[in-house]
């Protein structure tokens, strides 16, 4: 296929059902726009091989771009990438593991270029970069501008009219026909010590109003959402006030919140604009590992947020970390305490677990090859990394899994299945 301008096909792999569109791409590719390229954002099931080469035959772009993590999308990307190669067109890598991880990407010489920092600030440079590749001929890292994100309004929205095929993201979550998932902020200001967002966005900032009213029009218009999911790291934040903005939106809504946010005030004014439910992290019930991973809260502000919603009707979904560094039986043993009290104030108040993974650029790395963990010495092999299942040595893998499978059943999944017998 010709094209008039050099076209940067962007791709992502998932599992279906998709839920969240690939928003670092949509982004990356509203700034090669900028830079006078077409784009196009397509996003793949993880055995969806067939379309895949279908379509990389059929567009011959001028390079292929995807955004790397660690778990197992990364053997989709890795593969895909590889596919690329061999028909001549360069490929270019970004996302968390190549901002966290640039060398262990690059030695893996697969791509012809891994973007470290926000691609976006620079996309003219490492474009050009990727256009004086020549496929085959090493890796190179390429470092863009690294300016934290702040208060300002970031000019790159996540614009979901450059997806493909945005209906595949729309899927029901009863009583509701269809979720769209809408951000009105990017990044994240906290500083938990477990999370690698920090490294990758370098702080917070706002998107313009008028930018995510318009998406909300687009998913309604194009695919009849009626209920919208704010894929923000923290909805609300001290510094801004986002109220008017989602009152305006004027649909219900799933949000995520931090737990010292939920004032009674605030549980109220969730009720009334139509909140349906709301994510939490709590990561644990013990004070000491909630100090230790900087989580800015205490257990019993994990309790009261919960119960303040609750008590007003809404679905919560309170998730755990399994394994952190320096975890004692103690510890584990607040955190499951704490479970069960707070699945204890509504069947709509859902817990979930998952296993603490080490990642590189948290301030929980170091801590963890202290303490014996091996890192990946191979990109595929951090393909393996999967907080579905215990990955450190200071916990006995079997006996971990099998606890955290047994919390999950007994406090999300039943409760799911549960609620949903109840819709019937």
């Amino acid at each position: 296929m010709k094209h008039a301008k050099p076209l940067l096909w962007l791709v992502a792999f998932d599992q279906r059902p998709f839920h969240y569109p690939p928003q670092g791409l949509l982004v990356t590719a509203q700034a090669a726009k900028t830079a006078g390229w077409e784009t196009r954002v397509t996003q793949f099931g993880l055995d969806e091989w067939e379309r895949y080469e279908t379509e990389l035959r059929r567009l011959e772009p001028t390079a292929l771009g995807m955004s790397l993590f660690a778990g197992p999308r990364l053997s989709a990307v890795t593969r895909a990438s590889r596919m690329a190669g061999t028909m001549g067109i360069p490929v270019v890598w970004g996302g968390p593991l190549a901002a966290t991880a640039p060398t262990v990407c690059a030695q893996a010489d697969i791509a012809d270029l891994v973007v470290t920092g926000r691609s976006e600030l620079d996309p003219s440079g490492w474009l050009s970069a990727l256009a004086g590749k020549t496929p085959g001929s090493g890796t190179e890292i390429y470092e863009a501008a690294t300016c934290p994100l702040s208060d300002r309004f970031d000019p790159f929205y996540p614009d979901p009219t450059l997806l493909d095929d945005p209906e595949s993201f729309t899927i029901p979550r009863p009583p509701f026909a269809a979720v769209g998932v809408v951000s009105l902020s990017r990044g994240c200001r906290r500083r938990c010590a477990f999370c690698a967002a920090p490294v990758v966005s370098g702080g917070r900032s706002r998107y313009e109003p008028k930018q995510v009213l318009a998406a909300v029009r687009f998913w309604r218009q194009r695919t009849a959402i009626d209920v919208v999911e704010f894929g923000d790291d923290e909805l609300l934040d001290p510094r801004y006030d986002v109220r008017s903005l989602v009152e305006e939106i004027g649909l219900p809504y799933y949000a995520q919140l931090h737990v010292r946010t939920v004032t009674e005030e605030l549980a109220d004014w969730l009720v009334e604009s139509g909140c349906q439910g709301v994510k939490l992290g709590a990561e644990s019930g013990s004070d000491r590992l909630l100090a230790s991973i900087r989580k800015g809260c205490r257990a019993d502000d994990i309790a009261s947020a919960v119960q303040r919603l609750s008590a007003r009707g809404i679905l919560t979904v309170s998730t755990f970390i399994a394994g952190l560094p320096g975890e004692q039986a103690a510890d584990l043993a607040a955190t499951m305490e704490l479970a069960q009290a707070m699945a204890a104030t509504s069947p709509r108040a859902l817990v979930r677990f998952a296993h603490f993974t080490p990642y590189p650029g948290t301030n929980l790395w170091q801590p963890s090859l202290d303490l014996g963990f091996q890192p990946p010495a191979r990109l595929e092999d951090w393909s393996r990394l999967d907080t579905a299942g215990a990955q450190v040595p200071w916990v006995p893998k079997r006996d971990m899994d099998a606890l955290v499978n047994r919390l999950n059943e007994r406090f999300y999944l039943q409760r799911i299945h549960s609620l949903a017998r109840a819709r019937a």
